[in-house]
């Protein structure tokens, strides 16, 4: 193999470990931008659970049990 090629060998390696290394730092953004909107979610649901009980308790849900 000629110095000629293996530069040119070299040479795409490296430009494709740099397009790898972009990819993976732009999935690990993609999956921290998942995990906060999932988290969001998650808080947004149990939040309403709450309101749900309290509105059930307050209009008189729990008078049967006296």
């Amino acid at each position: 193999m000629s110095p000629a090629h293996e530069a040119v060998t070299t040479y795409d390696l490296d430009k494709r470990l740099a397009l790898l290394e972009q990819t993976v730092t732009r999935l690990s953004n993609d999956l921290h931008q998942i995990n906060a909107s999932i988290n969001k979610l998650v808080w947004a649901v149990g939040m309403a659970l709450i309101v749900a009980v309290m509105q059930f308790i307050l209009k008189g849900g729990l008078s049967g049990f006296h």
